[in-house]
């Protein structure tokens, strides 16, 4: 964002932020309306337009917020202990989970960028974002120990099938944990439930002297 922006009160920049964010994912940069924008942030048209010259300047400034906040909180934290791809798809999802419940408007916009083709990012932001992507494929695959999983299964097949799990198991906590204060609540029987679903996910698809 840039200085005359960040010079605004708090309440304010984060209202104009929210409600840009919200109708960029809901519509994609294309078919978004500043009209709606102003709207929703209770401002002029004129204020936005003063702090931003259009609205791909906008949508930029927004990608790169977004970008950073998902770069700080999730990809640049992720390191592996062990070799084993369930063992580091906890570390991933748990990871994500905090980060997610803390910043979901960065993550619903990163995947509305993804959804929408990348449509209104710069040449160069798209090869930002389609770089840290990777970064996070290369983690978690990298040097990945096979050698846990079921003489009888298709490995391939049982990792696709182990990340849909997850990603399923992450994003129907995030939804039940809408109604909580993130400050004040006990994770420990959100986390015992998906340590059961780990166990269980292990029992299915590693050799028994894994599991």
């Amino acid at each position: 964002m840039n200085d005359t922006f960040l010079q605004l009160e708090k309440s304010k920049q984060e209202r104009i932020i929210k409600a840009a964010s919200e109708e960029f994912i809901e519509k994609g940069f294309r078919m978004a309306s500043t009209n709606q924008i102003v709207k929703k942030a209770e401002i002029g048209k004129g204020m936005l337009f003063h702090y931003f010259n259009n609205k791909e300047e906008l949508f930029q400034d927004l990608c790169k917020l977004h970008l950073d906040i998902v770069l700080e909180h999730y990809l640049n934290k992720l390191q592996f202990e062990k070799n084993d791809f369930v063992s580091r798809y906890v570390v991933m999802s748990k990871l994500k989970f905090q980060a997610m419940s803390e910043y979901p408007l960065s993550f619903q916009f990163g995947g509305s960028l993804f959804l929408n083709n990348f449509q209104g990012l710069s040449k160069k932001q798209v090869e930002a974002y389609k770089k840290y992507i990777e970064k996070a494929t290369t983690l978690l695959y990298e040097h990945l120990d096979t050698s846990c999983f079921r003489e009888d299964l298709d490995v391939n097949l049982a990792i696709k099938m182990i990340t849909w799990t997850f990603e399923g198991a992450v994003e129907n906590l995030i939804k039940r944990m809408k109604s909580e204060n993130l400050l004040k609540v006990d994770y420990s029987p959100y986390w015992d439930e998906f340590d059961h679903m780990i166990k269980t996910i292990k029992t299915l698809y590693y050799k028994e002297a894994f599991q």
